[in-house]
């Protein structure tokens, strides 16, 4: 007798994987245009990014890290549909980063910027990235960049390098204390001067959820 339709294992297989990896290669969307792809693909990155916080929040970094992997899958496959959306590249940035992929998450920031150049999550996101590698200097430029332009974003940087600081006093890892000295104290006059002229420079457009 003839075996079954040999080919009916691997259709159950192919639905076993996620629905962004499906979708770059599939035809379960055929009938939307390229734009409304990467946006449902970018709307399935968004739900991914929540309970990815939400599980980092319940201290569940395991599990948050297979959110984040999630959340890059859909954000390529956003960008496999629509390479110019400079939002995706810029949360794929902020996913990988997450991921602990800093080189990576970095050349994401940079597209972004070539696709909307000023664009402050990116900004901001990539300025997290260099704190993670340890470019301090770049991190100042970025946070005066952003104080210029986006007060919102640069109070969001001011939070992740104050954090940064308290780390590395724990624990300096690569960085020698001197260092990490001398830049907590420009933080610190950076967050005493922005107190100050605060109410010069107006609130601004808000910062995003990323």
């Amino acid at each position: 007798m003839r075996s079954m339709r040999p080919w009916v294992p691997l259709l159950a297989l192919l639905w076993l994987l996620p629905v962004g990896v499906r979708a770059a290669g599939s035809t379960e969307d055929e009938g939307m245009t390229s734009e409304e792809q990467a946006e449902e693909a970018y709307r399935r990155a968004v739900r991914y990014r929540d309970e990815a916080k939400e599980l980092e929040a319940g201290n569940q970094p395991e599990r948050a890290a297979k959110e984040y992997e999630k959340a890059a899958r859909s954000l390529r496959a956003a960008i496999g549909f629509d390479p110019n959306l400079h939002q995706a590249h810029s949360d794929l940035g902020f996913a990988l980063r997450k991921l602990g992929d800093y080189e990576g998450s970095l050349e994401e920031y940079e597209r972004a910027l070539e696709l909307s150049p000023g664009y402050p999550e990116a900004i901001e996101y990539r300025a997290e990235a260099y704190l993670g590698l340890g470019r301090l200097d770049d991190v100042r430029d970025a946070y005066m960049e952003l104080l210029r332009e986006n007060r919102p974003f640069a109070d969001q940087l001011m939070t992740a390098m104050k954090r940064w600081v308290e780390e590395r006093r724990v624990e300096p890892g690569d960085m020698d204390s001197a260092t990490v000295e001398d830049f907590a104290q420009w933080v610190e006059e950076r967050e005493r001067a922005a107190s100050q002229t605060a109410e010069l420079g107006g609130d601004g457009p808000a910062a995003s959820g990323w």
